[in-house]
């Protein structure tokens, strides 16, 4: 008995062909069950990054683990942020940006704009460089630019110190857009009292 399992709605022609193809090669050679978990081919594609693609990422310490690896979405998704709880002296988040642009319309460098939260009357946001330069001007306009050779990143950090209580879940996003094609990416944190 076969047993073929794949979602084929919203495929392509050629993806169900290719189905089919894989379902007779099962036939042929005698297996009993093919699913998406075996099969790469079955499996649902991902999102493959554009050429000149930024992608962000945040992390709470410059060594930990990042959020956002190879997530791009210009809207700050679960996956791209990190949730805080604000300390009187305030936290500061770490940022990457990655060039992960691919394929053949890839150049060897792209200029990435870098812009982020503002402070308000709750709180005091700072941005630094990886060197320690002050860059929170640049950054909360939109005009902090990056040059960042293909597969290779620059780091950067968000400091952020409450001048009161802070609402629950308010989101700080960071968003990085290429000057050229205007692909984002977007990371941040969501900051909660303690």
């Amino acid at each position: 008995m076969l047993i073929v399992s794949a979602r084929l709605s919203g495929y392509n022609y050629h993806m169900n062909r290719t189905c089919l193809i894989i379902a007779s090669l099962v036939a042929f050679f005698g297996a009993s069950v093919v699913n998406a978990t075996d099969s790469p081919l079955l499996a649902a594609p991902k999102a493959a990054p554009q050429p000149d693609q930024p992608d962000l990422l945040v992390s709470a310490r410059k060594t930990s683990k990042f959020k956002g690896d190879g997530v791009y979405s210009s809207r700050l998704l679960t996956k791209q942020r990190l949730s805080r709880v604000s300390t009187p002296r305030g936290i500061t988040n770490y940022f990457r940006l990655q060039n992960d642009s691919q394929g053949l319309m890839a150049v060897p460098y792209s200029l990435f704009g870098v812009k982020g939260s503002k402070s308000d009357s709750r709180t005091t946001i700072s941005y630094f460089s990886d060197k320690g330069a002050n860059v929170t001007a640049r950054v909360t306009r939109g005009s902090y630019v990056l040059n960042i050779a293909t597969d290779a990143e620059a780091a950067f950090r968000q400091k952020i110190v409450p001048n009161g209580p802070v609402i629950n879940d308010t989101a700080y996003s960071v968003s990085a857009e290429n000057v050229d094609t205007r692909s984002k990416d977007t990371a941040g944190v969501l900051l909660r009292h303690p």
